[in-house]
């Protein structure tokens, strides 16, 4: 009874406390919530996002111009090509940003310049640059940290990229008449003769050979030379469409500058290799052998052509087509000499037959190619793109026929 009796005066002593402390509790809890209330009052309206800089620092970076750009250095582009320019670094970001968020090119300035660039061993070559600066504008969601992420990914791709200005010796415009063959064939695309591309079209850096170092593996891969059309549709059909087209025409109704087809006939064959092929062959193995072969086999002074003596028989790899054949044979001639050369390599044929293992060759190395169906032009597209672009052609046309 006396134990009950203390419990119940002890209780009687702290009562008073508890409650105060509660209520204590109470009053700062609603303190709280009064004064979080209150913050988005005080604080501006405008979110995390729009607090960040949505515009870079100005960037500097020297850019590849390509090789048929004429302007002189100390050049300031001027609005249309600034413009070329920005589109062109605006597609090679766009390409590869979407993991960060989008961000768009903004250029300042934009100016030609020469530098100079190291080639192989001791030589130094003098190259037109462009020296621009821009901005990069930010997504409104772009964090700091995906900011820095973007002007990283930029520097990287503007780096090997090539840009291509407006000429001021354009080949030809679509309203000049010319007879020169070589702006002609600029235009005939896939059927044009072949020429070289500039050495920086896959947007590789030539940054020579350091020294103490050497060549000790070459791989080329090498298209056939010219040939005349296959029968594709884009190719030698359409060519031939308009040889029977011209056939089925009152020819007579030809006059002027078109009255050569009063008598003319189509002379092409069918995907053969031309001479002209035979040749472009022998010269890519010629420049092969002075570009690469002479340090790769550390050929003498004086030394002209390939030597076999005490070295491996190098793999020349081919199909069985009969123009990537003869291509070969006029790539192996310029390359190890115009005298019996094919002891001197081997030569391995590929089939091009369906089931084949052909590397060569995209369609057979890569099954998924024609997954789900065969990959067609589409003519109705394609017709629809030529006839106003070349409207003012045909109206020209036009005028030499009755």
């Amino acid at each position: 009874m006396k134990a009950l009796s203390n419990t119940v005066r002890s209780w009687e002593y702290t009562n008073p406390l508890i409650l105060m402390c509660c209520f204590g509790l109470i009053l700062f809890l609603l303190g709280s919530t009064i004064v979080l209330s209150l913050i988005p009052t005080y604080l501006p309206t405008r979110s995390f996002y729009e607090a960040l800089s949505p515009t870079s620092k100005p960037q500097n970076i020297l850019l590849q111009l390509s090789s048929n750009t004429n302007l002189l250095s100390g050049t300031t582009l001027d609005i249309s090509n600034q413009n070329m320019v920005q589109n062109q670094m605006q597609k090679a970001l766009s390409s590869d940003q979407t993991a960060f968020g989008s961000s768009t090119i903004r250029i300042v300035n934009a100016t030609v310049t020469t530098f100079s660039r190291r080639k192989r061993r001791q030589t130094n070559t003098a190259n037109n640059g462009l020296n621009v600066i821009y901005e990069l504008v930010f997504h409104r969601t772009c964090t700091i940290r995906c900011q820095i992420k973007i002007l990283i990914l930029a520097r990287t791709k503007f780096v090997s990229l090539l840009i291509t200005l407006q000429s001021s010796t354009s080949p030809i415009s679509d309203d000049e008449i010319t007879g020169d063959i070589t702006k002609i064939s600029e235009y005939w695309a896939n059927i044009r003769s072949y020429k070289d591309n500039v050495p920086t079209v896959f947007g590789v850096l030539d940054t020579g050979l350091p020294d103490e170092c050497q060549v000790e593996q070459v791989h080329i891969l090498h298209r056939h030379g010219s040939r005349y059309p296959t029968s594709a549709a884009f190719d030698g059909e359409n060519i031939q469409n308009f040889a029977t087209k011209i056939l089925s025409t009152n020819r007579n109704s030809f006059q002027g500058q078109l009255s050569f087809l009063k008598t003319w006939s189509l002379q092409l064959g069918e995907e053969l290799l031309v001479p002209s092929g035979a040749a472009d062959g022998y010269k890519s193995g010629v420049n092969f052998w002075n570009e690469y072969g002479r340090i790769l086999y550390n050929a003498q002074p004086g030394q002209p052509y390939y030597n076999a003596t005490n070295q491996i028989k190098p793999l020349v790899r081919t199909s069985n087509v009969q123009r990537n054949y003869e291509t070969v044979l006029a790539w192996t001639s310029g390359f190890f000499g115009p005298y019996n050369t094919t002891d001197k390599y081997s030569l391995l044929k590929l089939s091009y037959d369906d089931g084949g293992n052909n590397t060569l060759n995209g369609a057979l190395a890569c099954r998924n190619l024609y997954i789900p169906s065969d990959i067609n032009l589409d003519a109705d597209d394609l017709y629809a793109y030529l006839a106003p672009v070349l409207a003012n052609a045909a109206n020209r046309f036009s005028s030499y026929t009755n």
